[in-house]
């Protein structure tokens, strides 16, 4: 079979990061594998396309961030290369990708399935919504909660609808030798390394997990700050940060390779994530536990599955109150066993390994394909 990836992102994190693995695992299926991405700005998406095998067709752009010209180039583009190549299913992950794809797909011979990785939180039902839905093949969900809210406004297309486990590679983020791994960071040999992964975006709550590792300062002396990732509020919290806290206390690396990143979890002795972004999405939380490190996060879906599994973590009562949640790390402390991490890791590996979810995806489009 013919798969069109489109991602409407130049960087491989939150929705595109579980639909990549799904394409990987298509490519070393033997499928034939395109790819569409963001070509004008700086990410790693494009280069992690090519070196999972798939083809990535240079020669078009799509992007959320384009404005309305740009958009109507994408939506003839896409049209055209449609109409050359003939995929069976283009896939799409992001409400840009699907819209386009619409736009692009309307009146064409032999047209494709289209399949929607849906991670938004946000569950419309105006009529263009409506009518991008009703030309729509196959939705996935990995959240059970946004799966039943659209099961309940689209009930009439539930047969439609499919609730995927969330997968993570688990031979890319396994435990390590950590002992060696803090000099890497800059951080102290004795020092409890709370960490964080993720986008530096608004509305993540990065200036309330400063004042709350500050509030940890004062019962746990030793205790630094690790933060991986970057984003449109970096340098804010950057600048925050240092504000609030010793020069020592906190170290930032901004975007890092995959193993760096696998390093990253596993220096952590314990990952916090305060919220999530607008979709779904948190795969950070998986590729923690796949690494062994023990999690503290709010309480959602995918973390309640999560941590019923590995049996390794807990979750933050109220985000806002500061002191509690301090109170929370202190006392999870005595449950961090590192000498625990390959456990973990197995038991994370039994449900979340992302070949199960993608095994399961693949007979669903055989199903469609052979029906049709």
């Amino acid at each position: 079979m013919i798969f069109l990836f489109l991602f409407s992102t130049s960087t491989l994190t939150g929705q595109a990061a579980q639909t990549f693995n799904i394409l990987r695992y298509l490519v070393k299926c033997g499928h034939q594998v395109l790819a569409i991405a963001d070509q004008n700005r700086v990410g790693n998406l494009n280069s992690c396309l090519e070196k999972a095998g798939a083809i990535l067709l240079n020669d078009i752009s799509i992007s959320h961030k384009n404005k309305l010209i740009n958009k109507c180039r994408e939506v003839l583009r896409l049209r055209s290369v449609v109409m050359d190549i003939k995929p069976d299913f283009v896939i799409t992950s992001f409400s840009n990708d699907h819209f386009v794809s619409y736009l692009a797909l309307r009146d064409v011979n032999s047209k494709p399935r289209v399949v929607r990785f849906y991670h938004s939180k946000k569950v419309r039902s105006d009529w263009i919504h409506k009518s991008i839905y009703k030309n729509t093949d196959i939705f996935v969900f990995y959240d059970c909660d946004i799966y039943a809210e659209f099961s309940k406004k689209y009930s009439c297309m539930k047969d439609k609808f499919f609730l995927l486990p969330a997968g993570v590679d688990t031979d890319v983020f396994i435990p390590v030798f950590r002992s060696t791994l803090r000099d890497k960071f800059g951080l102290n040999k004795d020092s409890f390394v709370v960490g964080y992964v993720g986008m530096f975006q608004k509305g993540r709550m990065h200036r309330e997990l400063i004042d709350l590792f500050f509030a940890l300062k004062k019962r746990v002396d030793n205790s630094q700050l690790l933060m991986v990732g970057s984003g449109e509020t970096f340098y804010d919290i950057y600048r925050y940060a240092y504000k609030r806290l010793g020069k020592t206390d906190v170290v930032f690396t901004g975007f890092v390779d995959e193993n760096t990143l696998v390093d990253a979890y596993n220096v952590m002795d314990i990952f916090i994530l305060l919220k999530g972004g607008q979709d779904s999405s948190l795969r950070m939380l998986y590729e923690a536990q796949s690494c062994g490190t023990y999690i503290l996060t709010y309480k959602s879906y995918p973390a309640s599955e999560l941590i019923n599994v590995s049996e390794y973590g807990d979750f933050i009562v109220d985000v806002t109150d500061i002191e509690k949640t301090a109170d929370i790390i202190f006392s999870s402390i005595k449950n961090i066993k590192n000498e625990m991490r390959y456990l973990i890791h197995q038991r994370v590996k039994s449900r979340f390994d992302y070949r199960m979810s993608a095994e399961l995806f693949l007979k669903i489009c055989e199903n469609l394909y052979y029906r049709s």
